[in-house]
């Protein structure tokens, strides 16, 4: 997630729900200080923040700047490949805002109605295309290439141009 969940009622909400999280902390007071203070790598444990507990990470990025996560995966200092291993779980995260953005521009439909209904539909059903296009290119992909790499084959604009040409009738 990015910095934006960095708040003690969120952290309660994936901890409630026991799902795993990881975040960039936000520069308060706190964390500045800690920054200033700790080595890098360095896994705090149990850092608390209002009424949410969990750990903080330091690690250096790729140009040697010191940077903190919060977490409630564990993590130890001397694993190896700590500040790669932070980074690219972290990176994982823009996956999911490129699918929204997908969506957004290629699936969604666009409606002035205030009817919360119609629009819970268009949203769902945008998103039953979207899965649609990922299973095709999936496919396409094993078909042609044997093995599904990541690379999309199909473009979801390709695929949303042959959707409407589909007769069903005949």
């Amino acid at each position: 997630m990015d910095r934006g969940f960095f708040d003690s009622d969120s952290i309660e909400f994936f901890k409630y729900y026991r799902l795993k999280f990881l975040m960039p902390c936000t520069a308060n007071e706190r964390i500045k200080k800690i920054l200033e203070v700790m080595p890098s790598p360095t896994v705090i444990k149990d850092y608390e923040m209002k009424n949410a507990t969990f750990n903080v990470i330091i690690v250096n990025d790729e140009f040697g700047v010191k940077r903190a996560f919060a977490t409630n995966i564990d993590f130890k200092e001397s694993d190896v490949g700590l500040a790669e291993r932070l980074f690219y779980l972290y990176s994982k995260r823009w996956g999911i805002e490129t699918s929204y953005r997908v969506k957004k521009h290629s699936f969604r439909s666009k409606t002035t109605s205030k009817n919360y209904f119609i629009r819970l539909f268009y949203f769902m059903f945008s998103v039953m295309l979207y899965n649609l296009w990922l299973l095709a290119d999936i496919l396409v992909c094993l078909a042609v290439l044997g093995v599904f790499n990541g690379d999309h084959i199909i473009t979801s604009k390709y695929f949303c141009s042959n959707l409407v040409l589909v007769d069903p009738g005949g």
